[in-house]
């Protein structure tokens, strides 16, 4: 399936619950800024991340429209070169859920992230895997408590593909919050006791066995 495929299929599952997703969404980032990310960084990014950047740059206020908090390329570059100085975050490492995939260190120059959980945790490319990861796998980075790195995917398709997967089967549900309120005005407006979301319903380690052999 090529890239531009995969973003329609992986839209389009969204859209099938959400009608107005592109309400949610930013307009689509620029050729140019999507190559400046790629030289700031000295790594080609995943051709379907690129797709998906030239459709949203990232969602709007609202956390979790596509399932995880898609950043803008502001707020990515930005994330990026906090993070990319300090290997180890003041001395902390993190255990490793799958030892050999991934090196333990939170952060680094090769290492970008392109969504958060809403806790201050990072879903990455992790462009320098150890000696049985791959290169470009998706890896979680949890700051600040005990969960461990966890490679979650060997790639950003097969990390979309499960995701689109999780919503067919129901293991995603999906929360309007605006039909309780009879909200109808526009997105930007919506109180902040209003929420719009799309909760996974299984846990991150159960996902990297279902997504790294």
């Amino acid at each position: 399936m090529s890239s531009t495929d995969l973003i329609d299929l992986y839209i389009a599952t969204y859209k099938s619950k959400l009608a107005d997703l592109e309400d949610f969404m930013n307009p689509p980032a620029r050729a140019a800024e999507i190559i400046k990310l790629e030289e700031m960084t000295g790594n080609s990014l995943p051709e379907s991340y690129k797709e998906l950047l030239s459709r949203y740059n990232g969602e709007k206020k609202y956390f979790g429209i596509l399932n995880y908090g898609f950043m803008s390329l502001t707020e990515v570059e930005r994330q990026y070169l906090f993070m990319k100085d300090d290997q180890d975050v003041g001395g902390y490492q993190p255990k490793l859920e799958q030892p050999g995939r991934a090196f333990a260190t939170l952060v680094g120059k090769n290492r970008l992230p392109f969504a958060h959980d809403g806790t201050g945790n990072y879903f990455c490319f992790d462009f320098e895997p150890d000696v049985n990861g791959v290169k470009g796998q998706v890896v979680y980075i949890a700051f600040g408590d005990s969960d461990p790195l966890i490679v979650l995917a060997n790639s950003f398709e097969d990390f979309l593909t499960f995701l689109m997967e999780s919503v067919k089967n129901g293991q995603t549900k999906f929360h309007d919050d605006r039909e309780d309120y009879d909200f109808r005005g526009s997105i930007e407006n919506l109180p902040n006791h209003v929420e719009v979301w799309f909760e996974t319903l299984f846990r991150l380690s159960d996902m990297a066995k279902a997504l790294v052999k």
